[in-house]
């Protein structure tokens, strides 16, 4: 149990939400915006790092950082006058897409059959005494590409299938959207159904007509707090799980969004951050930015992740821990660590705006087709990994491409195939 005073850890976070939702102010499209996911997590993870951190600078230097990043997401949006707030997004007009279909149709068979699989091998994640632990150790022993599908394509499929019954009313992306539901859930994740709250945020930040020339957004947001209920159901089931009662699985909740912010409970302190600041130069990020990418390549060994690390070196003599886990090293911790204190808020900066980037893409398209919409929407939520572990956002971002492509290529050799034999392939509803 974290040893903080409550009254002060409640009177801070309400602090930095108010100054940060200030800071986003006219950027925010709904509740239900990842936008506002980031500032309500990074809220959390501020507030633990004020009430738990003694150290005053080093306090003050997060803060900064801080600062440097929404100066840096600021900048980026801003580029383009046309897109420095959400007003700017206008309404798509999509394309007819007729191998979107085939796409979502072949990812979400094979996301069925290889969890499927999976599952036979190690178990079920959420009917395992530690859903939390097994989520990740379910996928040892060989079965990491498994692991490495979900991460990179279960974002597309879900909010897909989403866009694709609004966009078509298609009973086919009902199935879909509930064999990936289904799949996502049982993988024992406490935020399964985010990529649902995200698509539906992202579909009022940029609605989209459907096919019969009419748009959802007016129902999008009057539903918007059920969608919320609905994502947050997964999350309790978990916490009902590993806890006793309800009043346990509650207090779990609230321990678990303080530690948004728990890499602060190491890095706070000053042997550990001192060690490790020794220990690693600039010319070591590209390696660990990439880490992932050539492990899988087999052009470098993959290394223990930074954050199981730090955890390796608080134990006492003669203990141990599982080589997964450990914290996220967020852009706060991750600058200083590779950069020093003088060029860690450029490495913010930086993050803020390629954080931005991803949001410009999306809200500045016009007239895409389906995929692409689903691809721009896909690649925004993936981008809100950069700011808590870049590394894991170039593998989930490489992991996508490494499935998506081929797949986009076989469903167009499908297509073609069927309209040189007159067959109507992709167009199923």
């Amino acid at each position: 149990m974290l040893d903080i005073d409550p009254v002060a850890a409640i009177a801070s976070l309400l602090i930095i939400l108010i100054v940060q939702l200030g800071v986003v102010r006219g950027h925010i499209g709904s509740i239900l915006d990842p936008l506002l996911y980031f500032v309500v997590s990074t809220s959390f993870a501020l507030t633990l790092a004020v009430a738990w951190v003694d150290d005053v600078a080093l306090v003050g230097r997060v803060v900064g950082y801080f600062a440097a990043f929404w100066f840096g997401f600021h900048f980026s949006m801003n580029y383009n006058k046309g897109l420095s707030s959400i007003k700017g997004g206008k309404e798509a007009d999509l394309e007819r897409d007729n191998i979107f279909p085939l796409i979502m149709t072949i990812g979400v068979l094979l996301y069925l059959a290889m969890n499927v699989v999976a599952w036979s091998i190690s178990g079920v994640p959420v009917f395992s005494n530690d859903p939390s632990l097994q989520k990740v150790e379910a996928f040892t022993g060989g079965l990491g590409f498994v692991r490495r599908y979900n991460w990179g394509m279960g974002v597309f499929l879900f909010m897909g299938s989403i866009y694709w019954y609004l966009f078509d009313r298609s009973r086919v992306a009902v199935v879909c959207f509930l064999c990936v539901a289904m799949v996502t859930v049982l993988s024992g994740s406490k935020s399964a159904f985010l990529p649902v709250v995200f698509a539906v945020g992202l579909y009022l930040l940029k609605p989209f007509r459907n096919t019969a020339g009419a748009t959802w957004s007016a129902v999008a947001h009057r539903g918007a707090k059920y969608v919320l209920i609905a994502a947050a159901v997964p999350m309790m089931i978990v916490f009902l799980l590993e806890s006793d009662d309800l009043a346990a699985a509650g207090t779990s909740l609230m321990i678990r969004l303080l530690y948004f912010g728990d890499v602060m409970l190491y890095w706070g302190t000053a042997d550990l951050r001192q060690h490790f600041m020794q220990s690693f130069q600039p010319t070591d990020y590209p390696v660990h930015l990439l880490g992932g990418i050539l492990g899988m390549l087999r052009i470098v060994p993959y290394d223990t992740p930074l954050g199981n690390q730090f955890v390796q070196f608080s134990l006492r003599v003669g203990e141990d821990l599982s080589g997964s886990l450990g914290p996220n090293t967020p852009f706060y911790v991750k600058g200083e660590l590779f950069f020093g204190l003088v060029f860690a808020p450029v490495y913010a900066f930086v993050v803020g705006a390629v954080v931005a980037g991803f949001r410009r893409m999306f809200v500045g398209a016009r007239g895409p087709t389906l995929t692409r919409y689903t691809l721009l929407a896909s690649l925004l939520t993936l981008s809100m990994a950069l700011p808590t572990e870049d590394s894991l956002f170039m593998g989930k971002i490489f992991d996508f491409f490494l499935f998506f492509a081929p797949m986009y290529a076989i469903a167009k050799l499908l297509w073609w195939g069927s309209r040189v034999s007159g067959t109507a392939v992709g167009t199923v509803s």
